[in-house]
């Protein structure tokens, strides 16, 4: 059995110079980046932001791709509904939401290989997700980001962001991380030369 990660979907990916040294400005912009509210765990993205809000950090939740429900629509949550990244208009504007993100939240309940932490990656951003599905063969812990249990709270998810977030070397490193993950792995590039040579190790050529 071979494990070779998706790549990321990005026609002109960012260059490299754009994406890292990324610092740590406030507010803390968490984007959450999804086409479904509750397999996605947005509820516990909003519980973890009401955590970090408590601490005293200054934060925001960025939604994009759905409407939250109303109850979850609070002065520190913007959202943007379906952007289509086939239309130049939409595709400008998502990018410019995912530049100026710096952490994308995904603690979802129930997923294969989502593509959105490949571009996440592509971006620089670390990734706080859950360890559901194919994820861990994606988001490695300390490395381009942090993965939780499936029963973590949005507490949970808030106690990792604050550590590793509002450390500057821990950032750093995650930035770094996240952008080397997306070069060396989680590329269409890398997924067919590695496909490639498992078919020729599979049929002996």
């Amino acid at each position: 059995v071979r494990v070779i990660p998706y790549g990321a979907n990005l026609d002109s990916p960012p260059p490299r110079d754009g994406v890292i040294n990324k610092s740590i400005s406030k507010p803390l912009s968490i984007l959450f980046l999804a086409k479904e509210w509750d397999r996605k765990g947005g509820p516990v993205a909003v519980e973890a932001l009401q955590s970090l809000l408590g601490r005293g950090i200054a934060a925001e939740l960025v939604i994009c791709g759905l409407k939250p429900p109303k109850r979850y629509r609070q002065p520190n949550v913007r959202y943007y509904e379906y952007l289509d990244k086939s239309k130049k208009k939409d595709r400008e504007r998502l990018e410019n939401i995912i530049r100026k993100a710096h952490l994308l939240l995904l603690p979802t309940r129930a997923d294969c290989s989502p593509t959105v932490l490949c571009e996440a990656n592509a971006y620089g951003l670390p990734v706080f997700s859950t360890m559901v599905g194919g994820i861990p063969s994606i988001v490695e812990n300390g490395k381009n980001g942090y993965l939780l249990p499936l029963e973590a709270t949005g507490k949970d998810f808030a106690d990792i962001i604050a550590e590793y977030v509002q450390n500057k070397e821990h950032y750093a490193r995650f930035n770094m991380g996240a952008r080397n993950q997306y070069e060396t792995t989680l590329n269409w590039d890398t997924w067919g030369h590695k496909t490639r040579e498992a078919v020729k190790q599979v049929v002996g050529i």
